[in-house]
Parts: C-alpha cells; structure tokens; sequence
C-alpha cells in the first residue's frame, strides 16, 4: 500500500492540495509500522540460535535485545503515533510525507540502528558458522549500506534506497527460514 501511495502521489497532488489530507492520513501507518521494526531483533535471534550462533543463546544478550526492543519500540509507537507531525515532501521526484521536524530524532535513527546492526552482527556471525548461509548476512547488511547513504542522493533518493534494503533484510529473513524449514525459493 505505501508504494502505491509514493508512485500515486504525483497524480494526488496535481489537484493541489484537497486530497493531501487524506493522502497524510493514509500515508501515517507507514510511521507506526517503522516503529516495529526492532522486533525484527527478536525474529534475528531467534534465527541465530537456530544456526548454530552461539551469543545468540546467551541468556543476557535475549534479555537486554528484549529491554532494548521493548523501550525503543513504546518511545516509537508514542512518538510516531500521538506526536506525529508530518508535512509533504518532493525527493528526488519522490513525493513522500517525512517527520516535521529537521533535528535529529531518536525514532528515526535508533530503530533503524539497533536492527540492521544487531542483524548483521547476527548474519556475519551465522555465516562464519555456515557459509552457506550468506543470505542471512547480505540482507541485514544491504540495508544497512543503503540506510547509511553508500548510493548518494544524487544518484537515488533516501527513501527508494531506504525501502530497497527494507526489502533485501526482510527476503533475507523469509529465505533463511524456507532454508530452515527445508523449502527452497525460486
């Protein structure tokens, strides 16, 4: 749906700015659903111990992913839901709704942060163990490389380079669970 409402954005808005309201509103479980992603954490460690990463069984590393997931995503789900501020954006010819405000905000960089790292940590330790597992390190790590801006503005702007390692972190989770499961994709 959200990519429906990027590519259709152009054509929303060409009858100026009637339909932008009802553009933002069906454009704001895009933030809440962002505010989720840490949990990915839990389904990566999960997936760890499954493969063999040893740290991924420790007791004390599941209990502060836990915390850490739990306090980053009720601060997100607050912040991107009651304290949503958004306002229209053009980008890269890309029209988009972005946060308000122009500082740095937690809710954008941490969540982000703590999971693509955290799954890459996770990957690159799976495939040390396994190197056929290379699908659970690429995905995590592709996103992480996008997100930090490898392929510059210029060339592609943030949220098509953002959505595009969004995408390769979650086939890499759906493929290493098929591979875990003894199904093959493709």
């Amino acid at each position: 749906m959200c990519a429906k409402l990027v590519q259709h954005g152009r054509f929303i808005t060409a009858d100026g700015t009637k339909n932008l309201d009802l553009l933002d509103a069906l454009n704001d479980p895009r933030f809440l659903f962002h505010s989720a992603a840490p949990l990915l954490c839990l389904t990566g460690l999960d997936l760890g111990q499954r493969l063999g990463v040893g740290w991924a069984s420790n007791v004390w590393v599941e209990g502060i992913t836990a915390l850490a997931c739990t306090a980053v995503v009720a601060l997100s789900t607050l912040r991107n839901t009651l304290l949503l501020q958004t306002r229209p954006t053009w980008s890269g010819g890309v029209f988009h709704f972005t946060y308000n405000d122009a500082g740095f905000d937690f809710t954008r960089i941490i969540p982000v942060g703590l999971t693509t790292v955290l799954l890459t940590a996770l990957g690159v330790s799976a495939a040390l163990e396994d190197p056929s597992q290379w699908a659970v390190a690429a995905g995590p790590a592709a996103c992480l490389a996008l997100s930090a801006g490898i392929i510059p503005r210029s060339v592609a702007p943030m949220i098509l380079t953002g959505n595009a390692g969004e995408v390769m972190l979650i086939a890499s989770l759906v493929a290493t669970e098929a591979g875990l499961l003894g199904q093959k994709l493709l």
